[in-house]
């Protein structure tokens, strides 16, 4: 009998320790469950991991403060285009590049999106259908640092080093309206026809993306995902990715009045 009252008491004992320990590690992960940060804060323009290099921690910040999306209504057919594009100014102004084919509508159906906020289409300041790009003057917005042309873009046989092979890229955008996203690559080639291929991934949305080289220089604007043909039909590579270089851009056209 007093054995099995010993036995008793040790189960007893144990199921208190159990529960005692027990409930104090449910006290101690609620504890660090009580603060936990905002959407507000996560999605944060400069919440960028401290893991990365301090220059690549910068270019991200770059990227990601000039990501903004781009909707463009057709006046014809009511269709409403998604895309992206990269902040900047100029001589005092504040300007979009991205895509022509994105812009279905004229300036007055054209809005700029960021955290939320729309902001209008001041005008259309160039559109080039065949090299395939617009520059859109806009509204200034609030909270975000555009880029700025005279120390981002590469300059003469800078080309060579940010265009090169291996080069490593970041970019941000809107694919499929989702956004914004922050990708990273690599420059994997260039094209007779002058376009730039980079290794990452790219979606509907995504054309006018911003791509930054590893140290902050502008490389040019996403166009599209390379498009293969294969004896079971069309074969969309979407982690092959071509890009309008920078140099390709009329930039002086921001300075006429």
């Amino acid at each position: 009998m007093k054995n099995i009252l010993k036995t008793i008491a040790k189960i007893s004992l144990v199921f208190v320790v159990g529960f005692g320990l027990g409930t104090g590690a449910l006290y101690s992960v609620h504890k660090h469950l009580t603060d936990i940060p905002t959407r507000a804060e996560i999605q944060d323009v400069e919440n960028i991991s401290k893991g990365l290099p301090e220059i690549e921690r910068e270019t991200v910040s770059l990227s990601r403060n000039t990501a903004i999306q781009i909707l463009s209504i057709s006046p014809e057919t009511g269709m409403l285009a998604n895309t992206s594009g990269t902040y900047f100014t100029a001589d005092g102004r504040y300007f979009v590049v991205t895509v022509m084919h994105g812009l279905v509508g004229p300036c007055e159906l054209t809005r700029i999106v960021a955290d939320d906020e729309f902001y209008d289409c001041v005008q259309f300041v160039r559109t080039e259908h065949l090299i395939d790009y617009a520059i859109i003057e806009i509204e200034q917005i609030e909270n975000r640092k555009p880029m700025r042309l005279s120390r981002a873009l590469p300059k003469n046989q800078q080309w060579k080093s940010v265009l090169s092979a291996q080069n490593k890229i970041f970019y941000t955008g809107f694919p499929n309206g989702l956004g914004p996203l922050t990708f990273s690559g690599h420059v994997i080639g260039y094209n007779d026809f002058d376009s730039l291929y980079i290794n990452s991934y790219a979606w509907g949305g995504s054309s006018g993306s911003g791509v930054f080289s590893y140290d902050g220089k502008y490389i040019g604007c996403i166009l599209a995902v390379d498009v293969g043909k294969t004896e079971y039909g069309v074969d969309v590579m979407e982690n092959i990715i071509l890009v309008i270089p920078g140099f390709k851009v009329d930039w002086a056209s921001v300075f006429e009045k």
